[in-house]
């Protein structure tokens, strides 16, 4: 790798702070003998914090790049689609089986968020961790992964992500009050991935599910009013024509 050429800005900022480094070092050659620890902690702070701007900045690129190499991984061509030649691809991975892609996208999806737990690309990572480990069958797993963000992650998007998966987990376990108590979890913040109309469909398709037309009535209703020009509002006219309100 070639070394960064830095900007004049940074070449400015890199004197400013040498020179107030050689300051506080001379100050602190002539003032040894009284204030010979209170010179060290001023030098050492001055230094540390440059470091720790530097080093933060490094690790952020570094973390952007390693998610970017995850995501690559984990939408690489795989089995047959791995030998097809004749697909052209950007990926420079390809694996044998579906089952080894998940397998390394995993990996590499929890080693960024193990490294940085606390930041945004760090949970999100934790939603492909997820996404991977239901891919590889661990259920059990990728639920116990995904309760835990829905419930601590920083961004509305990131939660609502995991709450998505949340949902689709317990249909498959029809557990469909658990998929409406999500939705409604969702509905308190919606995001442009998950937005109200997206979210009030769903639940009135869970609701037919259940066998409460008029909950399904209700939500299909609001969906109408507040949404009139939506695709989900065509689909719940239709769904409101066919449905039979309990006596």
């Amino acid at each position: 790798m070639g070394t960064k050429r830095l900007t004049r800005k940074e070449i400015v900022q890199e004197d400013k702070i040498h020179s107030s480094l050689v300051g506080i070092l001379d100050w602190f050659n002539a003032n040894a003998k009284l204030l010979a620890i209170a010179g060290v902690l001023v030098l050492l702070a001055i230094g540390g914090t440059y470091l720790w701007r530097y080093m933060s900045k490094s690790q952020n690129e570094q973390l952007q790049a390693n998610f970017a190499d995850a995501l690559q991984i984990h939408s690489a061509p795989a089995g047959k689609d791995a030998a097809n030649t004749t697909t052209p691809t950007t990926n420079k991975y390809s694996f044998a089986t579906t089952q080894e892609r998940h397998t390394k996208a995993l990996a590499k999806f929890k080693e960024i968020a193990d490294d940085s737990p606390g930041s945004e690309i760090g949970q999100l990572s934790r939603y492909y961790v997820a996404l991977n480990q239901y891919q590889l069958g661990k259920k059990a797993e990728a639920k116990s992964t995904l309760e835990s963000l829905s419930g601590d992650a920083d961004s509305p998007v990131t939660r609502n992500l995991a709450r998505g998966m949340l949902v689709q987990l317990s249909e498959e376990a029809k557990t469909h009050d658990q998929s409406i108590k999500l939705l409604e979890q969702t509905l308190a913040e919606p995001t442009p991935a998950m937005p109200k109309n997206t979210v009030l469909y769903q639940m009135g398709q869970i609701y037919e599910t259940m066998g409460k037309p008029d909950e399904a009535s209700k939500r299909y209703k609001e969906l109408t009013t507040e949404f009139p020009t939506s695709e989900e509002a065509r689909l719940a006219e239709t769904q409101l024509a066919n449905l039979k309100p309990t006596k």
